[in-house]
């Protein structure tokens, strides 16, 4: 049982007449005296119940009989809790931030994590990512209900973590896909949409980088201009732009936008004739 639960002894006579009973738990007399005894005061060091009866029986050898003790395994009441970690200190807003929690007599606990007063249920696990976080105002926390033997039924909750979000910087929008002839002039790459989140205090700085696959990207030589002029391309080519903002905090004053393609056409070969005939 558990400790507290509500147990009932009852006593067999034989040869007992009209019998009354005492009843023990451990060494202690309890105030019950008919033919059972219930009880909610079982603990873990204190669990055995004996009974003493007093027949009524004449020519009996003996006034009394004594039951053999019976042993109740108590399981403590667990208290259940949980803590959480992940002070990641400064984040960048829509980056994603990770929580870990640790449970204590949990058994195999399930979990739900909520941001302020509103549950997230992309995770139901002790680990729990989210991009969610828009302010410094905002805690993440957790509830975890044990499934320990025993364990009150109702979750407990954690502790909660606010962190420090940083609103950031966006890149804007540069240029638009092109598809060009083998060798031509690739049309300069331009700002077609102006980054809303920078600040006025300092300088906004530029570097381009290409790539042939679209992954791995490479800083341009001496291209930190708005924008960018790749001149003749004989193969296709990815452009971005790195934005950086002398005016924000790092590490969110930084953005990347989002890709260019150029694409080149191959090159149209003349190919042979034959000579007169």
């Amino acid at each position: 049982i558990c400790a507290g639960d509500s147990v009932t002894f009852t006593a067999t006579p034989v040869n007992g007449g009209t019998p009354t009973y005492e009843w023990y738990l451990g060494t202690t007399k309890q105030s019950s005296t008919g033919s059972t005894y219930t009880t909610t005061g079982l603990t873990p060091t204190n669990n055995s119940v004996t009974v003493t009866m007093t027949s009524t029986e004449t020519c009996k050898t003996t006034p009394t009989a004594t039951s053999t003790p019976v042993a109740v395994t108590v399981t403590p009441i667990p208290t259940p809790a949980v803590t959480i970690t992940g002070t990641p200190g400064t984040i960048c807003l829509n980056n994603p931030v990770t929580f870990t929690a640790t449970p204590t007599q949990g058994g195999t606990p399930t979990y739900k994590w909520y941001i302020n007063t509103t549950a997230d249920n992309s995770s139901i696990t002790n680990i729990f990512t989210t991009s969610k976080l828009a302010q410094s105002t905002d805690s993440v926390w957790v509830e975890m209900t044990s499934t320990q033997l025993c364990a009150p039924k109702t979750p407990v909750a954690s502790n909660k973590i606010k962190t420090t979000v940083n609103a950031g910087i966006d890149a804007g929008v540069i240029g638009t896909t092109q598809t060009i002839c083998y060798n031509a002039i690739a049309p300069t790459v331009t700002e077609i949409a102006t980054p809303t989140k920078v600040s006025t205090a300092g300088p906004l700085s530029y570097q381009w980088q290409e790539s042939a696959d679209g992954t791995n990207f490479t800083n341009i030589t001496s291209a930190t201009s708005k924008t960018y002029s790749p001149g003749a391309l004989t193969q296709t080519k990815y452009l971005q732009r790195i934005l950086t903002d002398g005016g924000s905090p790092a590490p969110c004053n930084v953005a990347t936008s989002q890709p260019v393609k150029i694409t080149v056409r191959p090159q149209l070969v003349v190919g042979t004739i034959t000579g007169d005939s």
